[in-house]
């Protein structure tokens, strides 16, 4: 509610990238992001677009999973590069606004949406194989095996965008990402 945080021109963009976002089964909402407002006074809402970059998402829902609630017209998302796992069925986009993907490894079945929905949802190619190559999903290790297809399969970030250039390790310590010249999807890059 505040007009200073509203008028400011980075407002109406939102950098979200290299996190494992983690939604168990017994989680009450089946969205992973709501990005916009939800006050019901849209005159307030971020009418941008978020920026969802390299990030490893796993549902442990048996149910439906949606990754990303825009809501207005006005707001947009560019997801590029992800991983994204669900148990259940996985569904892009809820209620509004434009979606771009590239780059990402989406469960294999997914649907633009499971909600009703007036978003358009662009896909731009992205990764393919029936397993992720996670080396211990159970036990919540995202990191990339040798023979993942996620490695080097990454695309190129936008040139105003921010670099992917470092990690949250497993004790929760930032460390530095490695680069080997091909940036790997998700939120871990594949270091032997």
């Amino acid at each position: 509610g505040n007009a200073n945080v509203r008028d400011d021109s980075r407002y109406s963009d939102t950098w979200v990238y290299g996190n494992v976002l983690i939604e168990p089964e017994e989680a009450g909402n089946s969205q992973i992001v709501h990005y916009g407002g939800d006050s019901g006074d849209t005159e307030g809402y971020r009418k941008g677009t978020l920026h969802f970059y390299n990030n490893t998402i796993v549902s442990e829902r048996s149910g439906n999973t949606t990754l990303v609630r825009l809501s207005s017209p006005s707001e947009s998302a560019d997801i590029r590069n992800n991983i994204v796992s669900v148990g259940g069925t996985l569904g892009l986009v809820a209620e509004n606004g434009d979606v771009e993907l590239r780059g990402n490894w989406l469960q294999p079945g997914w649907v633009n949406a499971i909600e009703s929905s007036t978003g358009v949802i662009q896909d731009l190619g992205g990764v393919s194989g029936a397993d992720i190559g996670f080396v211990d999903a159970a036990g919540h290790d995202f990191r990339l095996v040798a023979e993942s297809p996620c490695i080097d399969a990454a695309v190129d970030l936008e040139a105003e965008g921010t670099s992917v250039d470092r990690s949250i390790n497993n004790a929760g310590l930032v460390t530095a990402r490695p680069y080997d010249g091909a940036l790997d999807c998700g939120a871990y890059e594949y270091t032997p």
